[in-house]
């Protein structure tokens, strides 16, 4: 059931704010970045991006959660936002993996790059499976960032470019069937199928791995001054908790990855 009360999609803003003040916090007396300095990492960054974009298109033949390897060593962590369930079980519609089809022209536009942007600051990518080879990573929206920036720091350059005990998720849509409103008060259940990876920069491969199977949360709610606002929260908030759902279902299921064993 659609429940068109609570928050509006100001909450998206608020994230940011609350990511670029951690931003300023951080930088302190960091030094800002010349152009020379940002045209390397640049081309750094862009060549750490290479292997995981071939790794990851080709995973899906090659790559397998092996659970027989044990769980993953590396702590995924809680993706996501906080759980805004109440006492009834409804949640508040939140947009920020509302992730479109990756298009190189939308890397220019803020509101058509902005749920990548997001996703990037915990680390994560979100792709179709045909376009997961070239569509930049995490990485490369934090570098397109950076790049906007009218003062780069220099901890921000070094943030891009580690790679010991750095990591970076992708979820890797094969299958998505979205939600849709069918009425002021209802919708119908979406579905997705999809892969769950981590890479590790220092070892230069992907490492863990899961098979994700997840459909939407029974309840949503949004709220906005009109009408036109509450749908656009509600339309944006139910692609986005499809994959929110998708990334929950990952928990306790990700294993050492290695290639399919002969059966």
């Amino acid at each position: 059931m659609l429940q068109p009360r609570l928050r509006a999609l100001a909450y998206l803003g608020l994230l940011t704010c609350a990511a670029c003040n951690d931003c300023g916090k951080s930088s302190g007396g960091s030094p800002t970045v010349s152009a020379q300095d940002l045209a390397a990492t640049k081309a750094k960054v862009e060549s750490l991006e290479t292997a995981p974009r071939t790794a990851l298109a080709a995973a899906k033949e090659t790559i397998v959660a092996r659970s027989d390897l044990g769980p993953c060593p590396v702590d995924v962590g809680d993706l996501g936002p906080p759980s805004t369930k109440d006492l009834s079980g409804s949640k508040t519609a939140w947009g920020g993996y509302n992730v479109s089809r990756w298009s190189p022209n939308g890397g220019n536009d803020f509101l058509a790059s902005f749920p990548d942007t997001l996703c990037a600051i915990e680390r994560l990518g979100i792709a179709y499976a045909d376009e997961v080879g070239t569509k930049p990573g995490p990485r490369g929206f934090e570098l397109a960032s950076l790049l906007a920036d009218t003062e780069p720091h220099q901890w921000q350059v070094d943030g891009l470019v580690k790679t010991k005990n750095a990591y970076d998720f992708e979820l890797v849509i094969d299958a998505e069937i979205p939600p849709k409103i069918v009425s002021d008060t209802e919708f119908e259940t979406g579905h997705i199928r999809a892969r769950f990876y981590v890479w590790d920069y220092d070892k230069n491969a992907i490492v863990c791995a899961a098979k994700v199977v997840a459909e939407s949360s029974d309840r949503l709610r949004a709220t906005g001054t009109d009408q036109a606002q509450v749908d656009l929260q509600m339309k944006s908030g139910l692609v986005s908790d499809l994959r929110e759902q998708a990334l929950a279902a990952v928990k306790g299921h990700v294993y050492v990855a290695g290639p399919a064993r002969d059966l």
